[in-house]
């Protein structure tokens, strides 16, 4: 890991950011962008307002992915962009602006492998519970950083507790058990 701006101060299993210039960065590695994946995240929002970024993947023309807080609408969102437009999954239960830790989930399955990117299923969680589930297409992010806690202009406030990713899509109980056990 590499910090940005600010100082990250790390409390008690947990990685607490500032909302104005806290991240981190993990170097590019093509394990962090595969075309299949799941990635879990722990983490308690603590601002009430804007985009809250909590996982930045993506290269200068946005293909690849991000997850984040919406705190207009109080929706987590997962965003990608493959060979088509950006697109968006969001929760469809209110995540609350503070004091509570959510885990939040997606899984990005190549339906076609190894073809290509052009038929792929990305489902969202809320705390155990699937929000959403489309299919898409998807391209990952072949070069940049993986940064946490940041994107282009937002930055995230509040803890993040732990990010677990798998280069493949995890089955219903190997996604119960990682969930079981982020919720302790």
């Amino acid at each position: 890991f590499k910090r940005g701006g600010g100082t990250v101060g790390g409390h008690d299993g947990y990685v607490q950011f500032d909302g104005v210039n806290d991240f981190l960065t993990v170097a590019y590695s093509p394990f962090l962008n595969s075309e299949e994946f799941t990635l879990v995240v722990a983490c308690k929002n603590s601002d009430s307002s804007g985009v809250q970024p909590v996982i930045t993947s993506t290269n200068a023309s946005s293909v690849g992915y991000s997850f984040a807080i919406n705190r207009g609408s109080s929706v987590g969102r997962f965003q990608w962009e493959g060979t088509g437009p950006t697109n968006t999954l969001n929760s469809d239960s209110s995540v609350s602006v503070q004091h509570n830790k959510h885990i939040f989930a997606v899984t990005m399955e190549d339906t076609n492998a190894p073809a290509d990117a052009e038929s792929d299923k990305v489902t969202f969680y809320v705390d155990g519970v699937p929000a959403e589930t489309t299919s898409t297409d998807f391209a990952p992010n072949t070069s940049v950083s993986f940064d946490i806690g940041k994107d282009a202009s937002n930055y995230f406030q509040g803890a993040i507790f732990e990010i677990a990713f798998y280069n493949r899509v995890l089955t219903a109980d190997e996604l119960e058990q990682v969930e079981g056990y982020l919720a302790r």
